[in-house]
């Protein structure tokens, strides 16, 4: 087992601003589907003395989350709730970093975090087992080789902080620049060390009738 302290992220938007994005009952499906398989590792989880938060943007503080998903969390994992997405709406990546800086009185306390968006359905355990194996900065890459796959990655969180600080979130959603391309570029630039894996092994809900494997 690992020294190293390990914060896992779970990112949810319950209620996206952006026109692009799927919601309603079939949006709160996928995230009932995902964080339910996810948590089928919960003893893996409990091994290694990982602390999970879900942090959803689209809900005010103190708010609570569908009961739905409600349902599937177990108790240990904290919850947490803000109305911020105000860059989210435009770009979904900067949206995430967004939701980084607002919780990076969290983030600092930790060595290590894995980053997984459960609205997407996980096929087995094996990127995150081999990161437990392991801490490292750990990735996919696109079908390109010139982009993270950023639906699943674990990243230092002193660099993934600096990587949020330095970016222009305005620049960022107005050009729609693509976070996959954006922090891959920033590790290359600041000759960060990584590994890659050849797939994170799941299933991405690109909509309720188009399924993409990675």
């Amino acid at each position: 087992m690992s020294n190293n302290k390990i914060l896992c992220i779970l990112p949810i938007c319950c209620y996206p601003a952006n026109k692009g994005s799927n919601n309603g009952a079939e949006r709160i499906q996928q995230y009932v589907n995902g964080l339910g398989k996810f948590f089928e590792y919960n003893d893996i989880l409990k091994k290694h003395n990982i602390d999970i938060y879900i942090a959803d943007n689209s809900i005010k503080r103190g708010g609570n989350l569908p009961p739905e998903i409600l349902s599937v969390i177990p108790e240990y994992v904290k919850i947490s709730t803000s109305l911020n997405n105000h860059f989210g709406a435009i770009n979904k990546g900067a949206g995430l970093i967004e939701q980084w800086l607002y919780c990076k009185d969290i983030i600092v306390k930790y060595d290590w975090l894995i980053h997984f968006e459960p609205r997407q359905l996980l096929l087995n355990f094996n990127f995150i087992n081999n990161f437990l194996e392991n801490p490292r900065n750990l990735f996919t890459l696109g079908n390109d080789k010139k982009h993270f796959n950023t639906g699943l990655f674990c990243i230092e969180t002193g660099s993934l902080l600096h990587y949020s600080t330095s970016v222009d979130l305005n620049i960022m959603s107005i050009r729609y620049i693509s976070i996959e391309y954006d922090l891959y570029n920033y590790v290359i630039k600041h000759k960060i060390k990584f590994d890659i894996l050849a797939k994170m092994e799941l299933i991405w809900f690109a909509s309720e009738t188009i399924i993409i494997s990675h």
